[in-house]
């Protein structure tokens, strides 16, 4: 029955997932509960995947992300971990969970992005999810500047949002606000789905192998 319930948490994880994308389209949050689903969901999947190190290292790199003398539990857990799996194997998810961890700790991202991109970043565990999640994000983004200011004025926004990299953009009235999880769901679902996407493999297995699982 292992595998099934991995397809059923999967499941669980892209429905949370486009919700919590059409929930950033309307209002520009998720809500706590949607993220916290993600989250835990994610950690089901790490468990049921027998990478106890990896949900152990996504529980703490949650607590750590409330900043000050947590954020040392972070860092600490990801050298357990490098320990534990060694660096090749660890390398993917550590980067991808700090960097979105600084990310949120700089204020560019909200609570809600950082949940989806913790949740995203431990279930794909490897650079492939992180160049997606990223690459639909910065290209999109590109796309808007780009659509809005021409190739000039793209290229001195790009600067002048450069320069304020350390600052907060809620003051900034020519800011573009865009929808961020729609984005990070859209590389989250090619990776889940396109072949040989994990979830399109346990679905073909499950068809090879009939019911019942073994």
């Amino acid at each position: 029955m292992e595998l099934l319930l991995r397809i059923v948490m999967y499941m669980v994880l892209s429905s949370l997932l486009v919700y919590s994308a059409y929930s950033d389209y309307r209002t520009r949050r998720i809500p706590f509960g949607v993220g916290l689903g993600l989250l835990l969901t994610a950690a089901v999947i790490l468990v049921i995947e027998k990478m106890y190190w990896e949900a152990l290292f996504l529980v703490v790199a949650v607590i750590g992300s409330r900043g000050g003398m947590w954020s040392l539990l972070v860092y600490l857990s990801a050298m357990l971990l490098f320990g534990a799996k060694g660096e090749t194997a660890a390398l993917p998810m550590v980067v991808g969970i700090l960097l979105f961890n600084f990310m949120f700790s700089m204020r560019w991202i909200g609570g809600g992005d950082a949940q989806v991109a913790f949740a995203l970043i431990a279930v794909g565990h490897e650079w492939m999810m992180l160049y997606l999640v990223l690459g639909f994000a910065v290209v999109a983004g590109l796309v808007m500047v780009f659509r809005k200011y021409d190739l000039k004025g793209g290229l001195s926004r790009l600067w002048v949002v450069t320069r304020r990299l350390n600052k907060s953009s809620e003051k900034d009235e020519n800011a573009i606000r865009s929808p961020w999880i729609i984005w990070a769901a859209i590389g989250g679902m090619c990776y889940l789905y396109l072949i040989p996407g994990p979830v399109t493999a346990l679905i073909s297995s499950l068809f090879q192998n009939g019911l019942p699982i073994q």
